[in-house]
């Protein structure tokens, strides 16, 4: 998927022009929730706990779909004042960031765009994430963040609604934004999304194709294995990969541990490295917002 910048311009410039006036603010939020449970996965995994990679995983693909999506959105959108507007930047922008997350190349990845009804992965594979349209992708996001950040950090403090009907709604809603992903998960086992079936079950996947995307190269033994986010370390043949590349691969089992690898990619770090300041970015908004409201709040206090 593009990274969290790249999508600063074009849920920016598009929702603007459909929704008159539309508060930057909500725009880059917008940009992250379809993200937020890869990032929820992040701060989980580590955590001094045990918990099965491969639930975790189908837990987090249910929860990135668009139908998830509506519930943070509609849990969010209930504390501002003007709660129907807000509600449509926000499923706005996490539409087209899938649909763009879509666009670039994701093998063993996608979009899920028709769940409950489909569960099968919308990508149309165009370019990879360090291809030259992601980093223009990239250039025009940081543009348009600096050209708006006037804008962006202009407290407006009396565009939030908190009562106890609202704060409750929006409980509500984020609870089920939390539990709802545990009734779907088996809907991800039988579509193998992210070929999370095929890996699952390790007994059983001698001679079935197999793609993975952005998983790590280690050398054992003088061998090349790759690192599964899934903790697992399968022996890759017919590739040559330095120790730590980031690599997405397609191939067949060969035997339960080997991959006989047909094509690969090496990613680079940037799509990382873009994201972490996008997120940055748009924390900052946020705070850089709060603590202006908190300040005028004081002044008039005064």
């Amino acid at each position: 998927m593009p990274n969290t910048i790249a999508h600063f311009a074009i849920n920016g410039l598009f929702t603007r022009a459909v929704i008159t006036h539309s508060d930057f603010k909500w725009i880059y939020l917008a940009c992250v929730i379809p993200d937020l449970p890869w990032i929820l996965q992040r701060i989980i995994k580590a955590l001094p706990f045990a918990i099965d990679p491969y639930d975790l995983r189908a837990y987090c693909i249910v929860q990135s779909s668009l139908l998830l999506c509506v519930f943070l959105c509609a849990a969010l959108a209930m504390l501002a004042k003007q709660r129907s507007k807000v509600f449509i930047i926000l499923i706005v922008g996490c539409l087209l960031h899938l649909l763009l997350d879509a666009v670039q190349i994701k093998w063993a990845n996608g979009v899920v765009l028709f769940a409950p009804y489909n569960w099968n992965l919308l990508r149309f594979d165009l370019f990879w994430p360090e291809s030259l349209g992601t980093y223009l992708l990239t250039a025009v996001g940081i543009l348009y963040f600096i050209f708006n950040l006037p804008k962006t950090i202009q407290p407006n403090c009396q565009e939030f609604k908190f009562t106890l009907m609202t704060i409750s709604m929006s409980a509500v809603l984020l609870l089920i934004w939390l539990i709802l992903p545990i009734m779907y998960m088996q809907s991800v086992y039988s579509a193998d999304n992210h070929y999370i079936s095929t890996l699952k079950d390790s007994n059983n996947r001698t001679g079935k194709e197999i793609e993975i995307d952005r998983n790590k190269v280690v050398h054992v033994d003088g061998g090349i294995k790759l690192k599964t986010s899934y903790g697992e370390l399968i022996s890759l043949e017919s590739i040559e990969a330095r120790k730590g590349a980031r690599i997405s691969l397609q191939g067949k089992f060969i035997n339960e541990n080997k991959i006989h690898v047909d094509s690969f990619h090496v990613h680079s770090n940037f799509r990382n490295y873009a994201s972490m300041a996008g997120l940055a970015c748009v924390l900052l908004v946020w705070l850089v917002f709060i603590f202006r409201c908190c300040l005028i709040g004081m002044r008039e206090k005064n």
